[in-house]
Parts: structure tokens; C-alpha cells; sequence
């Protein structure tokens, strides 16, 4: 994407809409809370703007988040289908590092014309309803004049900071990764696809990033202060209105486990505002993935993700049949549980403890059936589980869309 390119995309963020059309222009009125881009922040002040269309022009207001950005270019130009891999680039930089100070570039006499003309620009758009609505011929063409007017002025604005932008697009290399004057600032070549069952069908999708180099090998790298790693889970937290119920369960069970014998770590949660393709899709959780490095795993332990706990017991048998595969359906063709650690099959795979274990949960119930195939269980973690999501409302994460690790125990450790 070349800096030009970004700027039009930047702006069609700013100002909260995707135009659909390049008859469509946006104006921003001169503000000088863009002095205090922080301040604006901190405060949630709104600025001001006008979006030009064909049939009329809107008034509208724009709230800067300050939060960091992530983009994401398909490259392969094929349809977008669940759970396939698509090639892209992703770039990720935080807004709120930028200089500040250096938003207005613009002359002293682009500041000095750029109040009278905003004022005739906001004049034209006076009888402009603020939703979108059609003006009457006459009003649209003292909008347009007045919007015309302004465009040089008022660019002394928020257009300022799409400039600060763009220059530091331009020092970004897309075929690698690269550190900007504004931060450390991340860019290359990904693989990404849609994650989830039901949450795959809604507007706002999951979706699993993977960072390459530009030989398209795995690429490791730290994102917004989070671990090292090629693997990252984008977050739409589509249910959940507030935002923060995701990080509060995060830092929540940090701080719980912490205290116990058998710690597991979180996984970590960053905000972001996601651009796909150029269109703006909302707020999402840059997630850390929960895989063998989160929990410590090494060589011998197995680490299985349960996708669905099946209602019925009748295809128990089918793990028999699932040797030298990572992933068992449940006999109707979905996914059921997922072998995620080791990430292929080598000799120390296993699927024995995931079926005992769900003898002992859907067949036996008797402790026995633990005990007679050598297999232990760590108690205070199945209770802390299940506490941590009665407390945190999330009751799906007893069936599905939880974890279960089987640790490998040696002589020395018994």
C-alpha cells in the first residue's frame, strides 16, 4: 500500500466511515484540540467533519480512540472462506506514539484562511440534517462552495495527521519487518483465516493471523509489548458490548492461578482497531494464543483443545481410528477435539488420555477409570475452572472451547 493509498484509508478511519465512491469527499474542520491530540483523547473530544456526497452533504463527528492499528491486505484475491488460509500483509503501529507536535505542518497563512472558510463551509451545511439525509439543490450547492473553500484550510486539521501518517508508512518496507520514528511498528507478509463455529457466521469475524518472512517462513515477533510469535488470534468480542469482559478474565486469572501450586499463565489481550482490505471493522483483542509455550509444555505432554464436547458417547471409538491425525469429528463432520501440542504427529502423540478422560466424563464417572490407565488429574485446577466460569459468566468454556494438557510423568517425578 503506498503512503497515498494509506491516507485515504487513514482518513476514511478517522472519520468512522468507508467511502464507497470517490465522488464521496470528507472535510475536516479546523479544531485546535489537534494541538492537544492526547488531551483529545483523554477527554473523548469530538471532531468535527463533513462528508460530501453526491445527493447532499453530511455533518458528522469523529472521536480519535488512541488506540493501536492493525491492518490487513489480502493478497491472494480469492474469496474469503472459513478456516482457509489466505495470504496477505499485516502492519501494526500505535497511534497514540506519534509527535504531536508535529501534526500541523501547514503554513501560517493555510491556519489564517482556514477559519473563515470552515465557517462558510459550516454555513452551507446548516440546513444539512446531521443523519443522512437528502438536501434540496439549492442548499447542496452552497455546501459544496463552502466545502471547496475549505479544503485547503481546514487541512491544517485532522488532514495533518494523515500526512504524519503517510510519511511514516513510507519508511516502512512491506517485504520485512521494520521500526518507524513514531514507535516500534511491525510489518509483513501473513497467512490468516477465519477461526471459530458459530462466531465464523457473524458479520464481525475471529479471525487467526500468522506472521512470514519474506520467503514465506514462520516469523516470530513481538507485537504491542505481548511474547514472541508467528501465531496471533484476532479477538471481534462480538457478544460482548463493553469490551472488557475478555481482559478483565484475563487479568483476572492471572491473578488467581498466581496464587495457586499449579500456576498456568494467561494469555494476554491488547486493544486494536482492525482496517481488512481497506474497510474499517471495529475494535478487536490482539490475542495471545493458548498453546504449549503459553502453558510450558515440553516434550511428552500433550495439549488437546476441545472445539465441542459431543452429547453423546456412541463415537467414542472413533479416537481409535484417529492415529497419526491431529484432529477428531465428532460423526457428524465437525470438529470435536483438536491435538494442538506437539503441533504434528511425532512418536510422543497420543490420543489415550483425551479418550480416558472422556470414558471418565461421559461413561463411568468413577475415578477408577482414571486410575486403571495410570492417568492422574489435578483436582484443584478442574475446580478452579469451573469456579472461573460461573464468575465470569461464560458457561460454553465447560463443553467447548477449553483446554485440557496431559503432562508426561517420569519415575524421577513420581
Amino acid at each position: 500500500m503506498s503512503p497515498k493509498q494509506s491516507k485515504a484509508v487513514w482518513g476514511s478511519l478517522l472519520a468512522g466511515l468507508t467511502p464507497v465512491s470517490g465522488a464521496e469527499k470528507i472535510w475536516y474542520r479546523e479544531d485546535p484540540m489537534t494541538e492537544d491530540l492526547a488531551g483529545a483523547m483523554e477527554e473523548g473530544h469530538l471532531f468535527e467533519a463533513l462528508l460530501q456526497k453526491a445527493d447532499g452533504t453530511v455533518a458528522f463527528s469523529v472521536m480519535v480512540s488512541g488506540l493501536p492499528f492493525l491492518m490487513i491486505d489480502q493478497t491472494d484475491g480469492e474469496d474469503i472462506v472459513d478456516q482457509e488460509d489466505h495470504s496477505g500483509q499485516i502492519a501494526v503501529f500505535p497511534l497514540q506514539t506519534f509527535d504531536v507536535s508535529k501534526i500541523h505542518a501547514g503554513t501560517g497563512d493555510e491556519k489564517a484562511g482556514a477559519g473563515s472558510d470552515a465557517e462558510q463551509a459550516d454555513a452551507g451545511a446548516e440546513k444539512t440534517d446531521t443523519s443522512a439525509v437528502e438536501t434540496d439543490e439549492e442548499n447542496t450547492e452552497k455546501a459544496d462552495a463552502g466545502i471547496e473553500k475549505a479544503a485547503s484550510g481546514a487541512a491544517g486539521g485532522l488532514e495533518s495527521i494523515l500526512e504524519n501518517i503517510a510519511d511514516i508508512m513510507e519508511t516502512i518496507e512491506r517485504t520485512g519487518t521494520g521500526s518507524a520514528a513514531s514507535g516500534t511498528t511491525l510489518s509483513c507478509p501473513c497467512s490468516f483465516h477465519v477461526r471459530g463455529n458459530f462466531a465464523a457466521s457473524m458479520d464481525k469475524k475471529p479471525w487467526k493471523v500468522s506472521l512470514k518472512n519474506k520467503n514465506g517462513e514462520q516469523l516470530k515477533e513481538s507485537i504491542l509489548g505481548m511474547r514472541k510469535d508467528d501465531d496471533w488470534i484476532l479477538n471481534p468480542m462480538y457478544s460482548d458490548m463493553s469490551r472488557v469482559r475478555e481482559k478483565t478474565a484475563y487479568q483476572l486469572w492471572e491473578k488467581t492461578s498466581a496464587v495457586t501450586e499449579t500456576y498456568v499463565p494467561s494469555s494476554r489481550l491488547q486493544y486494536v482497531e482492525l482496517l481488512f482490505n481497506g474497510s474499517y471493522h471495529g475494535i478487536y483483542g490482539l490475542t495471545e494464543p493458548l498453546d504449549g509455550k503459553q502453558v510450558g509444555l515440553s516434550d511428552g505432554d500433550l495439549l488437546y483443545k476441545i472445539r465441542q464436547w459431543p452429547w453423546e458417547f456412541d463415537y467414542l471409538s472413533l479416537y481409535s481410528q484417529r492415529e497419526g491425525e491431529m484432529e477428531v469429528e465428532n460423526g457428524r463432520g465437525g470438529a470435536a477435539v483438536r491435538m494442538t501440542y506437539p503441533r504434528e504427529w511425532t512418536e510422543a502423540a497420543d490420543w489415550g488420555p483425551m479418550e480416558t478422560f472422556q470414558q471418565f466424563c461421559f461413561k463411568t464417572r468413577d475415578l477408577s477409570t482414571l486410575e486403571e490407565a495410570g492417568i492422574g488429574y489435578d483436582r484443584d485446577s478442574v475446580i478452579q475452572l469451573s469456579l472461573f466460569c460461573s464468575l465470569i459468566q461464560a458457561p460454553d468454556n465447560t463443553w467447548k472451547n477449553s483446554i485440557l494438557i496431559a503432562k508426561k510423568v517420569t519415575d524421577e517425578t513420581d
